[in-house]
């Protein structure tokens, strides 16, 4: 019975150590991200660059590195770009250069992130192509001889627009590990 009541004070006694201690543990770390991430209420965003506007595609240099054109065909199959197009220039050489006019839909404009460049006729902008959300704590490394702590969080892929190519895997990873410093206040 001593025996039992020992061993009851002793387990007693480390659980409110351990509860009253000031490491920071995944929970903790987790409803911190959370908060964080309501309180700016934006994901992370990744973004591609695609031309538009004035679009000059020399017939020679497709035969050689591909069509330019395929896959501003896909995009009006997808309803976010309309292609008009212009005239066919010739050179000396015998090369033909296609101009074609590529104005965004009002789809594709939701898309756009940042301002518009332009350069001799082709306008370039960002556009959206996934964004990245939290999804959990993986670790939680405490130093308290600095009251810091390293944290690594992890954000999922989500929301792939069509401007997000599959090629693409090695840049925009399905999950993505960042280390977070967390520093402890008196808040």
């Amino acid at each position: 019975m001593k025996l039992i009541m020992i061993t009851l004070t002793i387990l007693f006694s480390l659980i409110l150590t351990a509860c009253g201690s000031d490491e920071l543990s995944k929970n903790k770390a987790t409803d911190i991200a959370r908060e964080c991430e309501s309180k700016t209420n934006k994901p992370a965003i990744k973004t591609t660059t695609f031309d538009y506007g004035e679009i000059r595609v020399n017939t020679t240099m497709n035969k050689r590195f591909g069509d330019k054109m395929e896959k501003y065909l896909k995009f009006q199959d997808l309803g976010l770009v309309i292609i008009d197009t212009l005239a066919t220039q010739k050179s000396n050489f015998g090369n033909k250069t296609e101009v074609f006019n590529i104005q965004l839909t009002s789809k594709a404009k939701k898309l756009l992130v940042g301002k518009v460049k332009e350069r001799s006729g082709a306008l370039s902008a960002k556009f959206k192509t996934c964004e990245y959300k939290f999804k959990e704590i993986s670790e939680v490394q405490n130093l308290p001889e600095s009251n810091n702590a390293k944290v690594k969080i992890v954000f999922e892929r989500l929301s792939e627009t069509p401007f997000f190519e599959e090629n693409n895997e090695k840049q925009n990873p399905k999950e993505i590990i960042k280390t977070v410093p967390y520093r402890k206040t008196t808040d």
